[in-house]
């Protein structure tokens, strides 16, 4: 009887790390999005960045 009550345990207690476990798994995809949400931003400004330097250097070799 004892052994039934300890597999209950173990089964609610790994319910629980599971539904952790999930919690942080969407905590840290919103991370990951706003990441890479970011890294395409940045992405854009230095490409950006790279089309007026060009500008520039093309200004400089008609002076």
């Amino acid at each position: 009887m004892a052994y039934m009550f300890y597999i209950d345990k173990l089964d609610i207690e790994r319910k629980k790390r599971l539904h952790g476990l999930e919690i942080r798994c969407k905590a840290l995809l919103g991370r990951l999005e706003a990441a890479e949400r970011r890294i395409e931003e940045q992405d854009a400004l230095i490409g950006a960045a790279h089309l007026e330097d060009e500008t520039w250097a093309d200004v400089i070799d008609e002076s």
